[in-house]
């Protein structure tokens, strides 16, 4: 049964701003959709006391945290430092 109470996730009151490179932005784009849908998932999972859905939310973070290492690998080259 879920728990009564429970704060909803803050939403970010504009979009994120973009990145200037289009291959870093689609990066920036999947690990920020990434990070919310975990959000999301965790927030229920916790709710419900579903561990499936924490599960869920843990593949979405380390997804999300592979898409963040992709935007940074593509600025570090186009910086020279890669």
């Amino acid at each position: 049964m879920p728990r009564t109470g429970r704060p909803a996730l803050p939403r970010l009151p504009v979009p994120a701003p973009a990145v200037p490179d289009p291959k870093s932005q689609r990066f920036w784009a999947m690990a920020l959709s990434n990070f919310e849908t975990a959000a999301a998932d965790c927030q229920t999972g916790a709710s419900n006391l579903d561990a499936s859905m924490i599960s869920q939310a843990n593949a979405h973070i380390l997804i999300a945290t592979n898409d963040l290492r992709q935007v940074v690998a593509r600025i570090k080259a186009i910086a020279g430092q890669g």
